[in-house]
C-alpha cells in the first residue's frame, strides 16, 4: 500500500524510519493519485538526500571530469568516506591526488 511505499522509500534513501509527518504527507500525496516515482524523485531531490549523498556525487563527478571513468569500488569507498569528513578539502585533496597520478597523465 501507498504508507508501506513511503516508508520503504525513507529506509532506502534516508536509512532511517519515516517521521509521522512526513509519512502523512507523502500517504496522502500517493492516496490523492501522485505517481510512485514522482514521490521519490520529489525525495531523491530533497535537502536531505542531497546532503546525504553529496560525499558520493562529489567523487564520481570529479573522476568523471578528470579521468573519463568512474572509480573503483575501492576508491569510492575510501574517497567518500575523506570528503564526508573533510569536506571541501576533502575534494581539493582528491583532485590533488588524480592529478598527480599515473591514469590522469596517460590522458595527455
Amino acid at each position: 500500500d501507498n504508507e508501506a511505499y513511503a516508508t520503504q522509500l525513507y529506509r532506502n534513501l534516508f536509512t532511517r524510519e519515516p517521521d509521522s509527518g512526513g509519512l502523512d504527507y507523502w500517504t496522502r500525496r500517493l492516496d490523492g493519485g501522485a505517481k510512485r516515482g514522482w514521490v521519490m524523485r520529489q525525495m531523491c531531490e530533497s535537502s536531505e538526500y542531497q546532503r546525504k549523498t553529496s560525499a558520493q556525487v562529489k567523487v564520481i563527478q570529479v573522476h568523471a571530469a578528470m579521468l573519463k571513468q568512474a572509480p573503483s569500488a575501492a576508491e569510492y569507498k575510501r574517497w567518500t568516506d575523506w570528503i564526508a569528513a573533510a569536506g571541501t578539502t576533502g575534494v581539493v585533496d582528491l583532485v590533488e591526488y588524480l592529478r598527480k597520478g599515473t591514469t590522469y597523465n596517460a590522458r595527455f
